[in-house]
């Protein structure tokens, strides 16, 4: 909701502001993410990777608010998408290394996000 505020209004300087507030937080998630500690030698380079892309990612949407131009915005834009799909992807290599190790969470541990249960009804 923050990008698509700014994107219909970016000159505004609360929205410019939000938009950079929250690209800094997801630098931050991937900074923080970088620094655990207890990362078990399996996971170690995905799990490098996927600290890596919320930064890259939390800087990419940081620029979109610093943009002056409409070039500039395209282009920032651009840059913010690839980043997204390559945090998907880096999403999907963290769950297949678990799948694969046979990691599990309950539903009450912070890790369960990483676990994809089907729950198909028709």
């Amino acid at each position: 909701q923050t990008l698509k505020d700014q994107a219909e209004d970016r000159e505004n300087t609360e929205k410019k502001a939000a938009l950079s507030r929250l690209g800094l937080d997801y630098a931050q998630l991937g900074y923080d993410l970088s620094k655990l500690e207890s990362v078990p030698s399996e996971i170690q380079g995905a799990h490098a990777a996927y600290a890596t892309t919320y930064r890259i990612l939390g800087t990419n949407l940081k620029k979109i608010a610093e943009t002056t131009t409409d070039e500039a915005y395209i282009d920032a834009i651009q840059k913010y998408n690839e980043s997204v799909e390559s945090l998907s992807r880096r999403f999907s290599v963290v769950v297949g290394v678990f799948s694969a190790n046979t990691v599990t969470f309950s539903s009450s541990e912070p890790g369960s996000i990483f676990l994809f249960t089907p729950n198909l009804s028709l």
